[in-house]
């Protein structure tokens, strides 16, 4: 049974991801480039808050220094999916609290997805004995933890933008 639950949860993740993978090829096309949606939404700050990471295939945004990294293909795209990740990282440029902050100092950059279902699954495998499954169990609430923060900011920089089109 417990093999069980964990081939499942395994396969789940994989299928979410494989989701993930398929909605991106399959997104339909916005009016903009997700460049030009991050310039909109941040022009009322001074700093520079866009770069195009040509050395990296994931984008990212770091949080101490408030600079989004796109990559080449986001950084040109007009799909909608490359729009919402714009959307997403503009509204982190506006968060500015002790919880985004904190996770800052931890972890430097925040993807639009996240790897911790991966970390999960993986420390799921790896733990054997007694004293694995509770070692385990204390990095999962830290994975859970992390992964609540998230998501608050997340609802948080989502409210924080003035969102036009309805995609």
């Amino acid at each position: 049974m417990i093999k069980f639950l964990l081939i499942a949860s395994i396969t789940i993740t994989i299928v979410s991801y494989l989701y993930i993978i398929l909605l991106k090829s399959l997104s339909k096309k916005g009016k903009d480039k997700a460049s030009q949606t991050v310039i909109e939404l941040t022009k009322d700050d001074n700093s520079i808050h866009l770069v195009e990471n040509k050395d990296s295939f994931i984008n990212k945004y770091l949080i101490k220094r408030k600079i989004i990294k796109l990559t080449p293909s986001t950084y040109n795209s007009n799909s909608i999916f490359n729009i919402s990740i714009a959307y997403l990282f503009s509204g982190y440029t506006k968060l500015d609290n002790k919880k985004i902050n904190t996770i800052g100092k931890i972890i430097p950059y925040l993807y639009p997805i996240s790897f911790t279902p991966i970390i999960s699954c993986l420390i799921s495998i790896i733990s054997k004995t007694s004293m694995d499954a509770k070692i385990s169990i204390l990095l999962l609430i830290l994975i859970l933890i992390y992964q609540y923060i998230i998501y608050d900011q997340n609802i948080e920089a989502i409210e924080k933008l003035d969102v036009k089109e309805k995609d």
